[in-house]
């Protein structure tokens, strides 16, 4: 992220940090040019009879890290055409960088980049060469990693 921007992966650790204080299993944040999804499994709880005291026993506590998943969903900042970058080679499972031009979005004959607003790997490209996109349509799909690019 640029401009005065916070840091995406610190920005992504405070997400984690608040779904943990406030138990959630799922939050999804969406502003403009930027959204995030944050999914984690329900922890599993045995069935187990009551117990007769309120207190936890200490040596039966465990602690159990529940896989979050966070993705970043690049939507068109406007109305028009897609084309893909020549040469550029975007496409699911390739690493791009913070900044980098994932399509262009054609409008009245003149080209707008689509750029990353994180790095991370491609999980999914939701349009098509020569697709008319909406304004908030999905076109790519990132899943973010502190060492893409």
């Amino acid at each position: 992220m640029t401009g005065g921007e916070p840091d995406t992966d610190s920005f992504l650790q405070d997400l984690v940090q608040l779904m943990d204080e406030k138990g959630l299993t799922e939050l999804e944040l969406e502003i403009p040019d930027f959204s995030v999804r944050l999914t984690r499994e329900a922890a599993a709880r045995p069935a187990a009879a009551a117990p007769a005291s309120l207190e936890p026993d200490p040596a039966q506590l465990t602690l159990a890290a529940a896989p979050v998943t966070a993705e970043i969903e690049v939507k068109a900042p406007m109305l028009g055409t897609v084309h893909f970058v020549p040469g550029n080679g975007i496409g699911p499972g390739v690493r791009v960088r913070e900044g980098q031009v994932l399509l262009t979005i054609e409008a009245m004959k003149v080209p707008h980049d689509v750029t990353a607003p994180a790095g991370g790997r491609v999980a999914e490209i939701a349009v098509r060469e020569g697709d008319a996109v909406e304004y908030g349509q999905l076109l790519v799909v990132l899943t973010p990693s502190g060492d893409a690019g």
